[in-house]
């Protein structure tokens, strides 16, 4: 995204496609099972804490954060 003063900022597109590698690298170290318990501790908007409950689904997973 440019500014009319033709400055670039950071489009959402980059941060998440940044954020989507670093997860796929954290569930392939952590690797989540079937009956695991998660908790996901500045877990943002949520989607790892999703993820790990997708994986999870015989266990739980919950998710906190500060930011509503």
């Amino acid at each position: 995204m440019r500014h009319a003063t033709g400055e670039q900022t950071p489009g959402t597109s980059g941060y998440d496609a940044e954020l989507r590698r670093h997860n796929d690298v954290l569930r392939q170290a952590v690797g989540v099972q079937l009956h695991d318990h998660v908790l996901d501790i500045g877990c943002g908007a949520g989607q790892t804490t999703r993820q790990a409950a997708r994986t999870a689904r015989a266990g739980s997973a919950l998710g906190i954060d500060v930011s509503a």
